[in-house]
């Protein structure tokens, strides 16, 4: 071959893997591009859950806080009652910045500053909401507006103030800082380029907050985007637009807030997705610039490109298995394995709450092991331990997948049987585990041993409504059967619940009174207003009606919080402090009470109340 033909070939070598190196990059860089705009997208939307349970958090205290001032007036019909009241709660202003109440004429009532006393705010569009018999109980979330006392950019939640006679009387609203909710989202922003978070109305299409800010001329600029019609068949999604404010295009990850007019946004842009992908383009680089042999550097590069990617697979695998990890050692037994005392309440929560919506049976089935003390004493706790695992896994086996077995303490179990509503299948199903739990058993040592199981059954709805009824008609049957000679089971014999709707699930007694007459009969008024909570859900009078007695309850417990904090101030009470701070947590713990209510967990809400 001629030198000519031979530098031909060598260039032409040279050539094929040249462009070979140049597509294989591409074809690289493309595959990080996609990946790491997954992983933007993915890490969007754990942004956008974050600021909408943070949103949710600060409204749901609001709406609670008004709530209370609502009720409070209601009673009172004094202003200057009401407005010590006001004075009273100790909100956090860091983002609610103040309450006020508006008369029926639209003049400020009660504000924090006098001079601003009579100011008229009638124009205001939250003030015609709610003067629309239309929005009676409706809450109201206004746009982003100057305030007229304040001269400070504000959004305000309220509601509406009714007359004695139910006619509008005006109403009482909560101011809220945007710039409060800025500083949360520079938090979750601290690595963004052009990544922008927003707060907005799904209604009236403005700004509530927004990173970074906007001018104060374009708060109430509505916003168009593809989201508004995506709203009406999806609650979260992703679109893409070109901002008015800086024209530049970025991908948003959007979340509706469940009960509330809102909607958050978090977006990136190109630039944001280029700062995670130029450190992986530049990593894979090193290898293969230092490379001579052009297989050699694609295959360096086609490698870590595998490995980055597998790596971050693993990462998220991880994570998932260490939540995994997490949620079963905290709701499993780990002797057993079975679902603990934790979990056991959970699902009986949720299997009484579906069976009440379906109009079905449940039964529950609580059992105690026989002659377990006896293995103990003769053979040692780990021949216990044995028993226990060996029972627990033949029960586990012989039950059905929506059945729920559980250990709930020491050698007691309980199982939840949905659906359960033929005796003769519930007989035969205790006659097996009685015969289940008698065969012998292998101890470790070579020994061997046998225990029996006393079984006490009780049903939804013959025998209770309530969790706590439920168990304790499923637990007395239980010690029946002990009673009765062991090893064997007993169907409760608790009359079923005629006139439940007329029955108190909560009996205030005279061993509830504390002398204090004022006291005494808040402390009636709070167990009534939980027998009417208890018999809407048991009825089943819907979301609608528990929501408004829950607000009332909470109302009634901020009003009866602020007597007893009066009446110890009267006396000098020592302890008054970690009293106060009591309170505090006590209505913290009713707002989560109050978020449980749609998601299944009314019985368990109920039984926590009781």
């Amino acid at each position: 071959m001629s030198r000519q033909a031979k530098l031909i070939t060598l260039w032409g070598v040279v050539l094929f893997f040249t462009s070979m190196l140049w597509a294989g990059g591409f074809l690289i860089k493309g595959r990080i591009v996609g990946e790491e705009q997954a992983q933007a997208e993915r890490a969007s939307a754990v942004r956008a859950s974050a600021v909408v349970s943070y949103t949710q958090q600060h409204l749901q205290q609001a709406r609670a806080l008004l709530s209370a001032v609502r009720q409070f007036h209601a009673v009172s019909r004094s202003l200057e009652d009401t407005e010590r009241f006001i004075d009273g709660l100790g909100f956090d202003k860091s983002v609610i910045e103040n309450i006020y109440l508006i008369d029926a004429e639209g003049r400020v009532a009660i504000s924090h500053n006098p001079a601003s006393a009579d100011t008229s705010v009638a124009d205001r569009d939250y003030f015609a909401f709610h003067r629309d018999p239309a929005n009676r109980g409706a809450v109201h979330v206004s746009k982003v507006e100057k305030g007229r006392i304040t001269g400070e950019l504000l959004f305000r939640v309220s509601l509406r103030l009714n007359d004695a006679d139910g006619q509008f009387g005006g109403v009482v609203l909560a101011t809220i800082n945007p710039a409060a909710f800025n500083s949360y989202f520079q938090q979750l922003n601290r690595d963004g380029v052009d990544r922008v978070i927003v707060l907005m109305g799904s209604q009236d299409h403005a700004r509530r907050a927004r990173l970074p800010m906007p001018r104060d001329d374009q708060w109430s600029e509505p916003i168009e985007a593809d989201v508004w019609a995506m709203l009406t068949t999806q609650a979260k999604g992703r679109y893409v637009r070109t901002s008015s404010f800086d024209q530049i295009s970025r991908t948003y990850i959007y979340e509706a807030l469940a009960e509330w007019p809102l909607v958050v946004a978090v977006a990136f842009s190109a630039a944001d997705v280029a700062t995670q992908v130029n450190p992986r383009i530049e990593q894979m680089l090193v290898p293969a610039v230092a490379s001579t042999i052009f297989v050699l550097m694609l295959a360096l590069v086609g490698t870590a490109m595998v490995v980055s990617r597998e790596r971050l697979v693993k990462a998220n695998e991880q994570l998932d298995n260490l939540y995994k990890l997490m949620r079963a050692e905290a709701t499993h037994d780990k002797l057993t394995g079975l679902p603990n005392r934790t979990l056991f309440f959970e699902r009986l929560s949720h299997d009484l709450s579906r069976a009440r919506r379906a109009d079905k049976s449940l039964a529950l089935f609580f059992l105690d092991l026989d002659g377990f003390k006896r293995v103990n004493d003769q053979h040692g706790h780990d021949a216990g331990d044995t028993v226990l695992i060996a029972v627990a896994s033949r029960w586990q086996q012989t039950m059905r997948e929506t059945d729920t077995v559980a250990r709930i303490g020491g050698d007691e179990f309980a199982i939840i049987l949905p659906n359960a509503d033929r005796m003769e299948d519930l007989q035969a199903i205790a006659t097996k585990l009685i015969k289940l739990t008698g065969q012998v058993i292998d101890l470790p040592n070579q020994g061997k041993v046998q225990v029996g199981v006393s079984i006490g059954i009780s049903l939804y709805p013959a025998h209770g409504t309530e969790i706590d009824t439920l168990i304790a008609a499923a637990d007395t049957a239980m010690y029946q059967s002990k009673a009765r000679g062991k090893n064997g089971y007993t169907v409760s014999d608790t009359e079923p619940l005629a006139g439940h709707e007329t029955t108190d699930w909560v009996v205030f007694t005279d061993a509830h009174l504390t002398g204090v007459a004022v006291i005494d009969d808040q402390h009636r008024e709070l167990v009534r207003q939980v027998n009417e909570i208890n018999r809407a859900v048991v009825s089943n009078l819907g979301p609608t009606v528990v929501h408004g007695l829950f607000d009332a309850l909470f109302a009634y417990t901020t009003l009866h919080f602020d007597t007893e904090n009066r009446l110890m101030a009267e006396v000098n009470y020592p302890a008054r402090a970690a009293h106060e701070q009591a309170h505090a947590a006590l209505l913290d713990e009713l707002v989560q009470l109050k978020a449980s209510l749609s998601t299944g967990g009314e019985l368990l809400v109920l039984q926590t109340l009781k």
